[in-house]
């Protein structure tokens, strides 16, 4: 009789679960189509920009471009995400800390992430899919 009476409490004060999803692509050109911007880089400094309507946090970092794949003018790349919450998708980039993959999408104006849209290139299958990623940009219009 505890234990019911324990997991109705529980049922009742749960907060509402969220999981990250992420879909799987096709293909190098697939991805390369689909993305606003495509790049690599280190992150900079990162700042909250705003609270979004589900109280989730939003960043924006600061990143330094080493390689330009797609759409990427300039050295340096704002980049928007939500802050990693273990389950939203978002991102935990730190300063100065590794070079990441990423692929970006305009939403409401600004270039936007998340954890389903980048690599960290530590591994020698992410340098080769880069390569991959300049081949398809070489050859697209």
């Amino acid at each position: 009789m505890r234990n019911i009476a324990l997991a109705v409490i529980l049922a009742l004060f749960a907060a509402p679960s969220w999981s990250c999803e992420c879909a799987e692509w096709e293909d190098a050109r697939t991805m390369f189509d689909a993305a606003d911007a495509i790049f690599v880089g280190t992150p900079g400094r990162g700042k909250v920009v705003k609270i979004d309507e589900y109280g989730q946090t939003i960043l924006e970092n600061d990143f330094r471009v080493t390689l330009p794949i797609k759409r990427v003018v300039g050295p340096r790349v704002a980049l928007r995400s939500h802050k990693d919450d273990g389950g939203n998708c978002g991102t935990a980039f730190r300063k100065g800390r590794g070079r990441w993959l990423v692929f970006a999408y305009l939403q409401d104006g600004f270039l936007q992430t998340d954890s389903c849209s980048i690599a960290n290139m530590s591994t020698s299958k992410i340098a080769q899919f880069v390569t991959e990623l300049e081949v398809v940009g070489r050859s697209h219009p």
